[in-house]
């Protein structure tokens, strides 16, 4: 038996397949001259699937890169903060009650990139300092997958698609 290769188009999608026989309703086609019909389909779904993929890897991207942690200058040196969303929202809290009560706050820090942990105190003035700053490098992180994905949705062909890159 030999193996055949068949499609149809229903609803302007093309269902493809192989098998020893072509089901009811599917055309039969030469794999290696395939129609124009079934080849500007295949295209079209081929350029939305990688133009798909591309949204996908920006959006992993951005957000590996939102909760791998920030830097703030904020006490006077550079130190590490933790940027998971609960991160996000204790931090928010704490600037709030700070602010509210004007009282210091403990709040979470690495001064060795991440080697050690302390609760570190912040002034009112710095603990709203270390929001600004993570608040700025998260603005810049979507606003680079922003522009990512509108090259992308832009783009034209394959080629193209492949090209956008989140470089550094």
């Amino acid at each position: 038996m030999e193996l055949k290769y068949f499609y149809k188009i229903e609803d302007g999608k093309l269902i493809r397949g192989t098998g020893f026989k072509v089901p009811e309703g599917f055309i039969e086609y030469d794999k290696d001259n395939p129609p124009s019909e079934f080849l500007e389909l295949y295209n079209e779904e081929l350029f939305n699937k990688t133009k798909d993929e591309k949204i996908k890897e920006i959006n992993n991207i951005a957000q590996e890169k939102i909760v791998s942690g920030f830097i703030s200058s904020a006490l006077g040196s550079e130190h590490l903060y933790q940027s998971e969303p609960t991160d996000q929202i204790n931090l928010l809290g704490v600037v709030q009650d700070a602010n509210l009560t004007g009282d210091n706050q403990f709040f979470k820090c690495s001064p060795d990139n991440g080697q050690t942990w302390e609760y570190k105190e912040h002034t009112p003035e710095q603990i709203t300092q270390v929001l600004k700053d993570g608040k700025t490098i998260k603005s810049a992180i979507l606003e680079k997958a922003n522009e990512l994905k509108l090259q992308v949705n832009n783009a034209t062909t394959i080629d193209e698609i492949n090209a956008v890159t989140w470089d550094e």
